[in-house]
């Protein structure tokens, strides 16, 4: 009787929290009270092995039946809204965007300075502004994206640290990276973010005040009114397949624009601060190298004040400066392509249609196959024929072909200019002895740590 009674019992609450979990949405949340009521308060030990082992197994049905009814209920993408974001990157429209980065790189310099000043007098054990570098530079480069994008200044360059809203796109994204570390990807349940837990709670309200940010953006104006940024290019952008002399324009929907925003940003962030990240560290290692890009910043500071798309031209040694470090350190190492034909390698070997290929870029741009001096620190590759000349299409950093970096350009521009600004202004160390270590994250690497010493620089440009 006492097992007959403890299995209908573990039957009934297995019923109860079957039922409950196949009424919820993907994007409900559950409060930890509601959820703990559907569990008795107590049962023997035979039970709670019963009960356990029925729920595991009850919640691996649960999730592959709903995600594959999300799968087949999903809205499709229908072709006239399938608009490649790249009419919002073209090189006309990024330089229209380069005022704003140079205001932002700017501020940003000039805060690190006035930190640095404040320490000046300290000895040099403890002089000049400290900071991890992977932190540092996400301040500016989601206030890039905040200005460019959304026509919003966070002001965390001003203050040096995250605001409010910026800790949630941080947290957002962070947390999405999290889900996927390797250590993760056997756990059936991470994935699941309508599960009553207080990780997916934190994250539907981090992720609930990024998108509604972004929606109330859309609606703070008319288009017609509105700047240049990105969220009203997007918005205001006709889908390619209207037909000409179509009165009635169609254009993507506030909830594509959105999305595709947040995926350029979840691109780029991390990727951008790695990139600055290890081009600093680089510079702080190569002290005539920082010295030749300071004076270029210096030259080119007033000029490009007023007329910043000329950023290309005046500031070539520093866009080196940053090519090669993507080349040594990529953000992203691996990616993969589906042959859309048949490649012959050679008389022996075929690559048949449809196949997967990986695409090693770390290997690839340290070959001497394809660089000369592959494992040398020489932005003079890129800027001269002081050595053989870089082959722009042996870099992988922002992939190649018709699927590469929508945002390359912008990315290269934002790069360029946050360090010119910062060397130009100021003199970059790292403590003595201190080498800099990767570390893997999926397909990507960032550094474990980048301690960034920060001083003035002397108004001859000298470190």
């Amino acid at each position: 009787m006492e097992g007959s009674s403890s299995s209908s019992s573990s039957s009934a609450m297995l019923f109860r929290l079957s039922s409950f979990l196949m009424t919820q949405q993907e994007d409900s949340l559950l409060s930890p009270p509601l959820f703990d009521n559907l569990i008795p308060s107590s049962f023997n030990n035979n039970s709670l092995l019963v009960l356990l082992t029925s729920i595991t197994i009850i919640l691996l049905l649960i999730i592959i039946i709903k995600q594959l009814h999300s799968h087949h209920t999903r809205q499709p993408f229908h072709p006239k809204h399938n608009l490649p974001p790249s009419r919002a990157f073209t090189a006309e429209a990024v330089m229209g965007m380069g005022r704003k980065v140079w205001r932002v790189a700017d501020s940003f310099a000039g805060s690190i300075l006035e930190e640095s000043r404040k320490n000046s007098g300290a000895d040099a054990g403890t002089g000049g502004y400290r900071k991890d570098a992977l932190e540092l530079f996400k301040w500016v480069i989601i206030d890039v994206f905040g200005v460019v994008a959304l026509g919003y200044d966070f002001q965390c360059t001003k203050s040096l640290k995250l605001a409010p809203l910026a800790q949630s796109f941080d947290y957002s994204i962070d947390d999405v990276q999290e889900r996927t570390l390797a250590s993760e990807m056997c756990n059936p349940f991470m994935q699941c973010y309508w599960l009553p837990t207080e990780r997916n709670r934190r994250y539907a309200f981090h992720n609930g005040r990024v998108r509604g940010h972004m929606q109330l953006r859309t609606f703070s104006s008319s288009l017609a009114s509105r700047g240049d940024d990105l969220l009203t290019i997007l918005l205001k952008t006709p889908s390619p397949n209207n037909n000409q002399g179509n009165d009635n324009v169609d254009v993507m929907s506030t909830k594509e624009v959105i999305e595709m925003l947040l995926t350029l940003f979840y691109a780029g962030y991390d990727t951008s601060s790695t990139a600055l990240s290890c081009a600093m560290y680089l510079l702080s290692t190569h002290k005539e190298i920082q010295t030749i890009c300071a004076n270029e910043a210096r030259a080119a500071s007033i000029s490009l004040q007023q007329d910043p798309s000329t950023w290309n031209e005046q500031l070539a040694y520093c866009k080196a400066v940053v090519m090669e470090s993507l080349r040594l350190h990529s953000p992203v190492t691996l990616t993969s392509r589906t042959l859309e034909t048949n490649v012959q390698l050679d008389e022996c070997t075929s690559v048949p249609k449809g196949t997967r290929v990986y695409i090693p870029i770390e290997l690839i741009q340290t070959s001497e196959c394809n660089f000369a001096r592959a494992t040398e620190f020489l932005p003079e590759r890129w800027d001269s024929s002081y050595i053989p000349p870089a082959n722009p299409h042996n870099i992988f950093a922002f992939s190649d072909g018709a699927r590469n970096c929508v945002g390359r350009r912008l990315a290269l521009m934002e790069s360029t200019m946050v360090l010119a600004c910062m060397v130009r202004d100021l003199v970059v160390n790292v403590p003595e002895g201190f080498k800099l270590e990767m570390k893997k994250k999926f397909v990507m690497t960032t550094p474990e740590e980048v301690p960034l010493i920060f001083t003035e620089r002397c108004r001859d440009g000298r470190v």
